[in-house]
């Protein structure tokens, strides 16, 4: 059954309804009538993004589309792929499931595994975007990961206004990140309450990968510092 706004928890709908004022108010999007692309992994927080937006759409008489990218980069990835694709179905959402070889793709690019899924999963994004005519692509990228982009931006030494972190709205690619100042704890929270599974993506805990040494190692090390780092980078953004 499709998830309507008032059969929601009322916690629950007041986190979608605070997700659409971040879109209409904040960022002055023109929602009604839209056509929305979601990256969908089948983590929790593109699955909460995807419950949000369908709670939404009957507001906004919009319509949406899901896809997903097996990466084929872990065992369970198929299986992850076939979660997406039964969410979809018992949301009646249409749904695009692209596979490619990132392992692959990153050696003959000469470049890392993390670069070459993300260019994979945006060029897969905008060929579904322009194959059904949507408006937007939209992320799951949360609060979370705007305080890990913020960290990423330093080292790499970005300025103004660079360092303020990636946008909630990109018109040259169609992105848009409805979540970028959600906390990524209220997502799960959203989950539980509403009796939704999500798979974890066991990479996420590796500390082979910068982002996540940021994480799980440094972030907890700057909160200890500082409890409001959060809303510090909120109003840096």
């Amino acid at each position: 059954m499709i998830p309507l706004l008032q059969q929601l928890a009322p916690a629950s709908a007041r986190l979608c309804l605070a997700v659409e004022h971040f879109l209409v108010d904040e960022l002055a999007l023109s929602l009604r009538g839209g056509r929305f692309v979601l990256g969908v992994s089948g983590g929790a927080d593109s699955t909460a993004l995807l419950l949000i937006m369908l709670a939404l759409a009957r507001r906004w008489d919009a319509r949406l589309t899901v896809a997903h990218l097996d990466h084929c980069l872990r065992p369970e990835s198929a299986a992850e792929a076939a979660h997406v694709a039964a969410l979809c179905r018992r949301w009646a959402v249409p749904c695009t499931i692209f596979r490619e070889d990132i392992r692959s793709r990153a050696a003959a690019a000469r470049t890392g595994l993390e670069d070459a899924g993300r260019r994979a999963r945006y060029q897969c994004f905008e060929h579904l975007r322009l194959e059904c005519g949507a408006d937007w692509i939209a992320t799951a990228h949360h609060g979370g990961d705007l305080e890990e982009d913020v960290l990423l931006r330093l080292l790499r030494g970005a300025g103004w206004p660079a360092l303020g972190g990636m946008r909630a709205t990109d018109p040259e690619r169609h992105l848009i990140r409805p979540l970028l100042l959600t906390d990524p704890e209220e997502l799960r929270a959203l989950l539980r309450r509403e009796g939704i599974a999500w798979v974890e993506d066991a990479s996420n805990a590796s500390r082979d990968f910068r982002r996540n040494r940021l994480r799980h190692d440094v972030l907890p090390l700057l909160r200890q510092e500082n409890p409001s780092l959060r809303t510090g980078i909120r109003q840096l953004w």
